[in-house]
């Protein structure tokens, strides 16, 4: 079985397990509420999912190997992050619309008002928070500051936990209970804001690096200890070794097991991409962190389809570098402006020449109009047989090929792709641009001046 399909199978699995922990609390409080407190009971267990679903968040964020193990990969522990902390968000304002109060209870500490109003500020807190991750107008330089204020707003919703009135203490089996996953979520949260310094990371420096119109590709080579032995597929994050700026994921395209050199293909999407590939040169010091990830294809079973778009075609370069035989049938199919744009299609080109059952076809956009789902379907269908589809590649070019299988005989076509989703929200800008028909080259310079 294929290390993606194991990924997406623990992650469902590991899903299934964090809603049983979110929801674990109601049991062990609902002995402690009296008949005619079931508003009271509503809102507090509201409450409570709230908390845990934060706890769960600030554990993931933490970027511990055992939690990422469990969910499948660091990408899929993210987008876990995501709609735990939308969660959050709803069940803690359905909190706030009940009646909480229960006035036949003392107050323990003598500040269920303080506490109180420190919930109200948590809520705030959280609501613009969120807000923020989900408007993606909002630049990443910004947007990351702002989230490392969320295990702040945490702390405060623990400390409104603490501090109001309930019909249970502290010390009882509940009250530790809660405690005990609010203590580790405040802990894995402060985890998570460790200086860059103080990372698990190796040293590297740019021995190679070449640029083509908005992509880059880099040879690195370490300084001293190698991260572990990537697989192909898996991503690290890279920063600038003089602590400045953000960790930022990308694909290993390229690992040399003897001397430990790593390749990487980048493209120019964001103000932080787009100054890192400018500044880069011969005998830049870079930090590196991972590696991460468990996508990989199968080496047999079914039909693959290897579909990419942009960027996207890194993974497929790191498969087809890997010298491993093709023992299944494999289709590639890479969707970007410009041939000569896509890093490294020589290589792929190369590859699909040496391997009697692999085939490659590359779509330009800047010659013919982007692949509907009923191009992307016929050519995925020009081999009869249950096949496995492997994505990565943009949102626009994902809902094609959603829609793609969507419309073939059921049970044909399994996707597997990988999650690059640290930060998603309401429709990206180039959506609105793919929808409303504009010029790619325009839009995109406008966003990026606006950015």
């Amino acid at each position: 079985m294929t290390d993606a399909v194991i990924a997406e199978r623990r992650l469902k699995l590991f899903s299934v397990l964090c809603v049983l922990i979110v929801l674990s609390p109601i049991p062990l409080i609902l002995p402690h509420f009296q008949p005619g407190w079931t508003e009271q009971l509503i809102s507090q267990s509201l409450g409570t999912v709230s908390l845990m679903c934060m706890s769960l968040s600030m554990l993931l964020s933490s970027r511990a190997r055992p939690l990422e193990w469990l969910s499948g990969g660091l990408d899929k522990a993210y987008v876990l992050h995501k709609w735990l902390g939308l969660t959050a968000l709803a069940t803690v304002y359905l909190h706030d619309s009940f009646e909480a109060e229960i006035k036949r209870i003392p107050d323990q500490f003598g500040r269920t008002d303080l506490a109180s109003d420190i919930g109200g500020l948590a809520l705030d807190g959280l609501t613009v928070l969120i807000i923020a991750t989900l408007v993606m107008l909002i630049p990443y330089r910004i947007w990351f500051w702002t989230h490392r204020l969320m295990t702040a707003v945490f702390i405060l919703s623990a400390v409104h936990f603490i501090g109001i009135a309930k019909p249970f203490a502290l010390q009882s089996f509940a009250g530790l209970y809660i405690m005990a996953w609010t203590v580790a979520g405040t802990l894995a949260g402060t985890y998570a804001l460790r200086p860059s310094s103080w990372r698990r990371s190796r040293h590297y420096s740019v021995e190679e690096v070449s640029r083509t119109g908005r992509y880059a590709r880099i040879t690195l080579v370490p300084e001293g200890r190698r991260i572990g032995k990537p697989r192909p597929g898996q991503f690290a994050f890279l920063r600038r070794a003089d602590g400045s700026g953000r960790g930022h994921p990308f694909t290993i395209s390229h690992h040399d097991a003897q001397t430990g050199r790593l390749g990487f293909a980048m493209r120019q999407s964001g103000e932080w991409t787009t100054c890192l590939i400018a500044e880069l040169e011969t005998g830049t010091k870079l930090h590196i962190e991972g590696p991460f990830g468990s996508f990989r294809p199968a080496r047999g079973g079914p039909r693959q389809i290897w579909i990419a778009g942009g960027i996207g075609v890194t993974p497929l370069l790191a498969w087809a570098a890997s010298g491993r035989p093709v023992d299944t049938r494999v289709d590639i199919i890479v969707v970007d402006r410009a041939s000569d744009a896509i890093p490294s299609l020589d290589g792929l080109r190369a590859f699909a020449d040496q391997e009697p059952n692999v085939s490659l076809k590359v779509i330009e956009t800047s010659r013919v109009a982007r692949p509907t789902a009923r191009d992307l379907l016929r050519l995925m269908s020009e081999r009869s047989g249950r096949a496995d589809i492997y994505f990565c590649g943009p949102k626009g070019l994902l809902n094609s090929v959603k829609e793609a299988i969507a419309d073939a005989k059921p049970g044909t076509f399994r996707l597997l792709r990988e999650r690059f989703e640290f930060r998603t929200g309401l429709p990206h800008p180039a959506d609105w641009r793919d929808r409303l028909g504009l010029s790619s080259t325009l839009f995109d310079n406008a966003y990026e001046r606006l950015r």
